[in-house]
């Protein structure tokens, strides 16, 4: 029992670590070039190629976030599950 429960506070600590990390300064700034993108585009500043490229990008950016907090989260619950908590 003492093992797991180290072993899931550990899971935690290096998910915590990951999540903060990542700079969630990052993803809102990345938002702001995403929504500047649009513009670009409806602009015609930008053409299609260069605009799917880009959104390809963001949406995997923004699949690897949500990967992260569902670590963190799943990280949280296993520390709770073995904590009796």
């Amino acid at each position: 029992l003492r093992n797991n429960v180290t072993n899931a506070y550990r899971k935690l600590m290096l998910s915590i670590n990951q999540n903060n990390a990542v700079q969630k300064d990052f993803y809102g700034r990345y938002t702001i070039i995403y929504n500047n993108m649009v513009e670009s585009y409806r602009q015609r500043q930008i053409n299609l190629l260069e605009f799917l490229d880009f959104f390809n990008d963001y949406t995997d950016s923004q699949q690897k976030l949500l990967q992260q907090q569902l670590n963190l989260q799943l990280a949280k619950e296993e520390l709770n599950y073995h904590t009796n908590r």
